[in-house]
């Protein structure tokens, strides 16, 4: 399966989504959000694996910046989760989260 590149526009969708999904769960699926963001990934398609590949890509000054803007989102989706005890534990913590309602 073919990435797009990753630019700008993908990021910011990526955040948009991500926020939509952190406040939505479990009703806004992860899939369903890949493809209003544009972007595919292997395993699996996450919108904050979009937004993790550019906090590594970018320099560390504008790293801190996107971190710290998805920082309370984060804190959103992870209150909104549950350990998932048959997740890869080497994977994000996004990847070893259930949604709750």
């Amino acid at each position: 399966m073919e990435k797009k590149k990753l630019d700008k526009d993908a990021v910011e969708r990526a955040l948009g989504a991500w926020k939509q999904h952190a406040r939505c769960a479990p009703y806004a699926s992860p899939e369903f959000m890949m493809v209003e963001v544009g972007h595919r990934w292997d395993d699996p398609p996450y919108t904050r694996d979009v937004i993790e590949e550019a906090v590594r890509a970018l320099p560390p000054r504008a790293a801190g910046v996107l971190a710290a803007a998805v920082r309370p989102i984060d804190r959103m989706a992870f209150a909104r989760t549950l350990p998932d005890p048959f997740a890869d534990p080497g994977g994000p913590w996004w990847h070893r989260r259930l949604w709750i309602r």
